[in-house]
């Protein structure tokens, strides 16, 4: 080992042996030792270094211990190297050295090298740039340090927190990837080109932190030169300016905004010299007083406003006799003298309009303003004419609507949020038997024994409650809550609502007696009871239908009448009964649905044809109503109805209907026989008649007595034959259909006159009075004439023939609504009652012993009513035996 080159070192050199003696130390030891007085004992050649260490005591005696520890670890091979920085301070200046420790063989034990290195320039340095460290991060501003080139060398705390970046993270890299900028390509230039021209640079930007998140950023770059003026770093100082660029974007707008709403504001807005002349007005206070901004200046406010008072006197406004009184002047006059502002004052002025007078109310505002060394008072108008109207019928409205609920027929309850009675209307102390609401006040509401438990807290979550209960007059007296005339039970239905919509400032109740309600509906519940137990004994099967969903109830009766169970059919809805429905009268019961839920019939009933288990079709009549209607749309909701086996009924109609077509068959074949007949027998009998007339005329005078009367028996026999033939004839013709109606415009009074002159002559033969008492005004009808005096003739005709002698028989003739009703009474013998219902069929007379006494042919009233029928109308009788009958018919007019 060449220990002449330690000599050369600078650095304090020493060798120990691997038992810890010291066998070398170079000059540069010896010196330190001799320049700082060590102890030789401590550091000479052949002390033992170790033991020094290990001994040491004092202020340094932690550093002398780790170094013991150190160096032998390098002796015995469990380190490599071992280096320790340790203070060494004299009272004149402070010194710091590392101690580092060097194996000088590879095998071990083995002998080390000691170097004591003097490292106080680089600790002093260190720790001025903690305190210039420690000064920026103090700073709250951003500090970024970089080369010339941008790579950072330094951040402070502030460029950590606003960037996001550790200095550890980011110190190396290139200030334009660690805060990416949105500044355009002229900024970046002119950044640079200042720089290198030895200029800071200042301005504004957008910058990104590390999560993505943009800020505005001031950034002043600085460049750092040196002796020769050459650019060796640069300093950027920044901070964040979003803040305070929307703050002065707000006041901005806010000035804006201010300026708008003076402009723009529904209110006149001018302001006052001290001669309470215009200098300034809003926008809005010039087009209140439809005129001009520049025109108004210099006008007094009155004379602006139109006051109809600025024209009492030359001076103008302020200076007439009711000046004095105004309430704008003296407002604005107070503020001007006293410095007082004025807020909302009510005031009237006089003002024209559209050249009438109409009085204004504005509420009026005034504050002192000092601009440019002038005092100005600044006077807002808002215009409340409109309100102050509306208030007043507000106020009317109020008493409308307080009249109204003192005197409304329901029950009202008025509680405070507390729930404590503060009103009750008339009605509500008449209900619960109080005498004056006075006796109640302070009643609380929770405390109602009446009140379902949870309503507490639903009404105190501000829900409106609805609910019916029963009312106990007995148990309030009991309870002694308050004094009360009734007794007894009472059903209620009870609303409460909160007074306000948006906050329980009280709670509204209404009350309304539902006792009678109740009752009937427990008389309804015993009925449908009952309805129940006869729907069982019709044997009639029920079903509900939900008509929107489809849904269909059907009881066991409905599907035991199709031969089914419900679980054969089950679950059932309204295909179901579509399903068995036979499709040609489902069509039918489709248009009678349609025509039900349309409002056209009050119920839907259809007879219909079901398909049978067993495969035969069955007869039912089903008969429903819609029960529940939809509120908005009025679309069926719910139908419910019932359901009838009617097989047996249909067939047995069936079999009447076929036996009627049977029997009108035959009638139409005998009537069209008989008027075949009736023709064929006219023809003899026609020549019999007139081969009889000759006859009884005697024209050769040979005939005696005897044979004149024969003659006469076979003409009023003929005559009786032909009769009874014509009315055959005309009978048969009206059932066939072929009997002729010819209509046109008749007297009625002159008919029946005509009628009653031709069987006047049959009346006086028995002594019997006819009257005609025409009640009514018509005169004429549409009526076929030869028909009406048919009818007339067989009435009169009738009635003589079954009245007896000296009798009386009365016609009267009158107008029922568009009709005119024609009566025949007699006072005749009379119709039994039991007879009265056939009288109108032919052949029919009241019984065989008048036809042998009285004759006829039974065909008379037969044809009576045929011929009142062909006319629209209607004939009927009243009768009473042994008094006479009554026989009317009605025509209508047209």
């Amino acid at each position: 080992m060449n220990k002449e080159l330690f000599d050369l070192w600078e650095d304090n050199i020493a060798i120990i042996s691997p038992d810890g003696i010291i066998s070398y130390t170079n000059e540069s030891w010896k010196q330190f030792a001799k320049d700082n007085s060590l102890n030789p004992e401590e550091c000479s050649e052949g002390t033992n270094y170790l033991k020094v260490c290990e001994k040491a005591t004092g202020k340094n005696s932690d550093e002398a211990k780790t170094a013991f520890n150190g160096i032998k670890d390098v002796i015995y091979g469990n380190k490599k190297t071992f280096n320790l920085e340790y203070p060494c301070h004299s009272p004149e200046k402070k010194r710091w050295f590392v101690l580092k420790v060097t194996p000088l063989s590879k095998e071990t034990p083995t002998s080390v090298l000691l170097q004591h290195i003097n490292i106080t320039e680089r600790k002093l340095a260190e720790e001025k740039v903690r305190q210039q460290s420690h000064m920026l991060n103090s700073v709250g501003q951003a500090v970024i340090a970089t080369d010339p080139e941008g790579y950072i060398q330094y951040l402070n705390k502030a460029a950590e927190e606003l960037y996001g970046y550790r200095l550890e993270e980011v110190k190396g890299s290139n200030i334009v990837n660690v805060t990416p900028a949105t500044s355009t390509r002229g900024q970046a230039e002119e950044i640079m080109t200042a720089l290198s021209e030895g200029r800071s640079w200042e301005g504004e930007f957008g910058v990104y932190r590390t999560d993505g998140t943009e800020f505005l950023a001031h950034v002043t770059d600085t460049p750092i030169l040196d002796d020769k003026g050459e650019m060796t770093g640069i300093i950027g100082i920044s901070y964040d300016v979003t803040e305070s660029k929307i703050a002065e974007e707000k006041l901005r707008t806010s000035e804006d905004e201010l300026e708008a709403i003076y402009k723009n504001a529904p209110i006149v807005m001018m302001l006052l010299d001290n001669e309470r002349r215009i200098r300034k007005i809003n926008d809005y206070g010039a087009k209140f007083i439809e005129s001009s901004a520049k025109y108004l200046m210099g006008l007094r406010a009155g004379e602006a406003l139109r006051c109809l008072h600025h024209l009492d006197d030359p001076g103008g406004c302020g200076y007439g006799p009711f000046c004095d009184g105004c309430t704008v002047r003296n407002t604005v006059v107070e503020t001007f003298e006293t410095g007082n502002p004025h807020d909302m004052v009510e005031a009237t002025l006089p003002i024209s309009v559209e050249g009438k007078e109409k009085e204004l109310t504005f509420l009026v505002s005034t504050s002192l303003l000092n601009i440019d060394g002038e005092s100005g008072v600044l006077v807002s108008l808002l215009d409340i004419t409109e309100r102050k109207s509306m208030e007043k019928a507000l106020k009317k409205s109020e008493k409308r609507f307080k009249e109204i609920y003192l005197e409304s027929p329901i029950p009202i309850e008025i509680y405070n949020s507390e729930g404590h009675l503060i009103d009750a209307n008339t009605s509500c102390l008449k209900l619960f038997g109080i005498s004056d609401v006075a006796e109640v006040q302070g009643f609380n509401l929770f405390d109602d024994p009446n009140l379902p438990a949870d309503t507490r807290e639903q009404l105190l979550a501000g829900e409106t409650v609805e609910y019916e209960t029963t009312f106990d007059f007995d148990l309030v007296k009991n309870l002694d809550l308050y004094n009360t005339s009734r007794s007894g039970i009472i059903y209620v239905n009870v609303k409460i609502s909160a007074l306000c919509m948006d906050c329980i400032d009280g709670y509204l109740v209404h009350v309304q007696d539902i006792t009678n309600r109740k009752l009937a509906e427990e008389n309804v519940k015993q009925s449908e009871e009952r309805l129940d137990l006869a729907l069982k004994g019709t044997k009639a099967g029920i079903w509900d239908w939900y008509v929107q969903s489809g849904e269909a109830y059907f009881d066991e009766k409905w599907v035991e009448i199709v031969g089914y169970t419900l679980d054969e059919l089950g679950p059932t809805n309204i295909q179901t009964w579509i399903g068995l429905t036979h499709p040609k009268d489902y069509k039918r019961a489709e248009e009678l649905l349609n025509k039900h839920f349309a409002g056209d019939t009050e119920f839907y009933e259809c007879q219909l044809r079901m398909k049978h288990k067993k495969g035969h079709w069955v007869w039912v009549e089903d008969r429903g109503r819609v029960v529940e209607w939809g509120k908005d749309d009025k679309k069926p909701i719910r139908m419910t109805g019932t359901h009838i086996d009617i097989t047996n009924r249909k067939n047995a109609e069936d079999a009447i209907i076929q036996s009627k077509i049977l029997a009108e068959e035959a009638n139409r074949t005998k009537s069209e026989f008989l008027a075949n007949m009736s023709h064929e027998l006219r023809t003899p009998l026609n020549s019999i008649i007139g081969y009889s007339q000759i006859l009884n005329q005697n024209p050769s005078d040979n005939m005696d007595e005897k044979e004149i009367k024969y003659s006469s028996n076979i003409l009023n026999s003929g005559e009786h034959l032909l009769d009874l033939i014509n009315d055959i004839l005309d009978i048969s013709k009206v059932e066939a259909g072929k009997m002729d109606y010819e209509p046109e415009k008749i007297n009625l009074s002159q008919t029946i006159e005509i009628v009653i002159g031709l069987v006047k002559p049959l009346a006086m033969k028995k002594s019997i009075d006819i009257q005609f008492i025409n009640n009514s005004e018509i005169f004429k009808v549409s009526a076929d004439n030869v028909k009406v005096k048919q009818i007339l003739h067989n009435l009169l005709s009738n009635a003589i023939k079954f009245t007896p002698e000296k009798g009386k028989i009365e016609i009267y003739l009158s107008t029922v609504d568009n009709t005119a009703q024609i009566s025949v009474s007699d006072t005749g013998i009379g119709i039994p009652e039991d007879k009265q219902k056939n009288i109108f069929d032919p052949f029919e007379q009241a019984d065989s012993s008048t036809n042998r006494k009285y004759g006829g042919t039974g065909l008379g009233l037969a044809l009576v009513k045929k011929y009142v029928e062909m006319h629209g109308g209607d004939i009927w009788i009243e009768s009473e035996v042994g008094k006479g009958s009554t026989f009317t018919f009605m025509l209508p007019f047209n």
